[in-house]
C-alpha cells in the first residue's frame, strides 16, 4: 500500500507514518521543511531504501500540494491519504472573550480543499481511501457525550481550531451528500471557507471512501491497545499518540468497510 500523510512531521500523524512503514507499506509525507525529518533516526533506513520519500510543500497553496499528489503517484498510485494538518491553539489577552484562537484561523479546512482539488486533477482509476483527523468536541452534538466541565470550557476554549475543523467537515460531508449538522457549516462572515468552496470540489459523493476520526485529548504515553472505537458519539477520555496511530494502521484499514463513510469517535 502507498500512503500519503500530510501533518505528519511529528506527534501522531509521525507514529501513523512509521507505524505505516514498520507495516512494509510505502509512504510518502509533504512538509514545509523536509529537513525536519531527513535525520530522524527512526526513518534513516527507509530514506535510504525508497520506502519513504519526502516533498518540500505548503499544503495551503495548491499548486504544491499539486505538484506532489502527481510526484507521489508517479511512484506509485496513492492508495491511502492521511490527513492530519491542524491550527495551533493560542490565546490572546486583547481577545480573551473570544475563546482559543486558531492559528492559522483556516488552515485545517484550506488544505483540505487543496488535497481534495489536487486528487480530483488527476486520472488514478481507483480513488483513495481519505482518514481525516478532526476533534471530540469539535460540534454540539460531539460535545454532548463529554462531562459537564468539558460542555462548559471546550466551545470558548476551542472555539477558533473547532471552527477550522467545522469547515473542514463540511467539506467532507459535501462528498458524502450528506446535509452537515445544522448551524455548524462556517458561514462567510467566518473566513474559514472561501465563498465558491462546493463549486471547487467534484460533484457529491466524491468522498464515499473517507473516513473522520474525531480523538480525544491526546497524550505522549505508550502504545496500549486499550481503546475503543465506534462510529456513534460516545464518553470518551484521553489516549496516546501512540494508541491512535494504531487504531489507524491497524484497526481501520483492516475493518475499512465497518468504517468507511462515517465519523468514528474513539477513546
Amino acid at each position: 500500500m502507498h500512503v500519503l500523510a500530510l501533518g505528519a512531521s511529528r506527534a501522531t500523524g509521525y507514529h501513523i507514518a512509521l507505524n505505516f512503514l514498520e507495516r512494509g507499506d510505502m509512504v510518502s509525507i509533504p512538509l514545509r521543511s523536509p529537513g525536519t525529518l531527513e535525520k530522524d533516526d527512526a526513518l534513516k533506513d527507509y530514506l535510504e531504501n525508497g520506502k519513504l520519500v519526502l516533498y518540500a510543500c505548503d499544503a495551503t497553496k495548491v499548486g504544491d500540494v499539486t505538484k506532489v499528489w502527481n510526484a507521489a503517484n508517479e511512484r506509485a498510485i496513492v492508495d491511502l491519504v492521511f490527513f492530519g494538518i491542524g491550527p495551533a491553539l493560542k490565546f490572546q489577552l486583547s481577545k480573551i472573550a473570544q475563546g482559543g484562537l486558531a492559528v492559522p484561523p483556516n488552515v485545517s479546512t484550506v488544505s483540505f480543499l487543496n488535497v481534495i482539488q489536487a486528487i480530483a486533477s488527476g486520472h488514478q482509476s481507483v480513488e483513495p481511501k481519505l482518514v481525516i483527523f478532526s476533534a471530540a468536541a469539535v460540534t454540539p452534538s460531539a460535545l454532548s457525550a463529554e462531562p459537564l466541565p468539558v460542555r462548559l470550557i471546550a466551545p470558548w476554549a476551542f472555539r477558533g481550531p473547532n471552527l477550522d475543523k467545522r469547515g473542514m467537515e463540511a467539506v467532507v460531508f459535501h462528498g458524502w451528500s450528506k446535509p452537515y449538522e445544522e448551524g455548524m457549516t462556517p458561514t462567510e462572515s467566518d473566513g474559514i471557507l472561501p465563498p465558491n468552496w462546493k463549486q471547487m470540489l467534484p460533484k457529491d459523493g466524491w468522498a464515499k471512501h473517507a473516513v473522520i476520526i474525531r480523538p480525544p485529548g491526546l497524550t505522549d504515553g505508550k502504545e496500549t491497545g486499550k481503546y475503543k472505537a465506534k462510529t456513534k458519539t460516545f464518553r470518551t477520555f484521553r489516549m496516546s499518540r501512540r494508541d491512535l496511530a494504531r487504531f489507524v494502521t491497524k484497526d481501520l484499514v483492516d475493518n475499512w468497510s465497518k468504517f468507511e463513510g462515517h465519523i468514528v469517535a474513539i477513546g
